[in-house]
């Protein structure tokens, strides 16, 4: 079995173990090895990098390979390894590893890459918005908004906390962008704090933004958030903890499998938590069936190898 991890080492791996990369390449590998597998360890260079790295693994025919970062590198890896026969596998070690947590693989490095080797391979769908495809969630508002202040403030960390402030700060000066919302059926307009479009469940951390939402069922989820006050808004929150988020009145949730959005202004949106800077007119869809993963759940089996 040829594998090959994708290490970015600006992520959690290079913070959290006192930036001995190549280390933690040379003992990933090895256990790799012990465990019947021919792996390579490549270390990101530049961003872009995972996607040509995970491209020319899923050309060669490697049957796997492993995205060892936040959920940015997953979405550059899943985003390579689309509508090929090669399977991605996550070590996850961001701040929020959304699909990692969906697909329940072990936040400790030994057990994510034991967890995919002795894993079927399972095929899920993506969403794409505005010619960018994603994994887990995409999202405009006040969430792209904490994604792009998150990234400006990696300098100070990259942890959950520098998410936290990053949001707080947002919160409080955070002006909502109307738009409107066309599914075919329906149209929603408005000035709402935030919309999602779920592939996944949560957006990590296990914040549960959409609990209906499933990987392998041909639909993504859009979920309308209105904005209320700060201190109602904050309060809110706890139903993203407690994963009733479909339980707020001010939440709306509709399945799709394509839908418009349309604005005056460019839309700032968030793929898997990197911003990207948009028209006045974004398509969203579903790509069903998409990509094959390692995991024990998620999607349809084809059986392990």
């Amino acid at each position: 079995m040829r594998v090959t991890i994708v290490l970015n080492p600006v992520s959690g791996p290079s913070r959290s173990h006192g930036r001995d990369v190549d280390g933690l390449a040379r003992q990933a590998a090895e256990l790799l090895r012990a465990a019947g597998a021919d792996a390579e360890v490549v270390v990101t260079e530049r961003p872009g990098h995972g996607r040509e790295i995970a491209r020319a693994a899923a050309d060669r025919g490697d049957e796997i390979v492993y995205a060892w970062g936040g959920d940015g590198t997953v979405n550059e890896v899943a985003s390579a390894l689309a509508f090929t026969k090669t399977a991605l596998a996550i070590v996850p070690s961001g701040s929020g590893n959304g699909l990692a947590r969906s697909l329940g693989v072990p936040r400790d490095v030994e057990g994510a890459l034991r967890y995919a080797i002795a894993s079927p391979a399972r095929l899920i769908d993506m969403g794409e918005i505005g010619g960018h495809r994603f994994a887990s969630i995409a999202g405009l508002g006040f969430d792209a908004h904490v994604a792009l202040r998150f990234n400006e403030a990696r300098d100070a960390g990259s942890g959950l906390w520098t998410y936290v402030r990053a949001g707080l700060r947002e919160a409080r000066t955070y002006r909502p962008q109307r738009v409107e919302i066309r599914t075919g059926a329906e149209t929603i307009a408005g000035a709402p704090l935030g919309v999602a479009f779920a592939n996944s469940p949560q957006y990590g951390n296990g914040a549960i933004i959409c609990p209906a939402a499933r990987l392998d069922d041909g639909l993504l989820h859009v979920v309308v958030i209105h904005k209320t006050t700060f201190l109602r808004d904050l309060w809110r929150v706890r139903r993203l903890v407690s994963g009733t988020a479909d339980r707020d009145p001010l939440l709306i949730t509709r399945p799709f499998t394509s839908l418009t959005v349309t604005s005056d202004e460019p839309i700032l949106f968030q793929v898997d938590g990197d911003p990207v800077q948009g028209a006045t007119a974004l398509e969203v869809k579903v790509v069903p069936a998409a990509l094959w993963v390692r995991a024990r759940h998620g999607g349809a089996s084809r059986g392990t190898e």
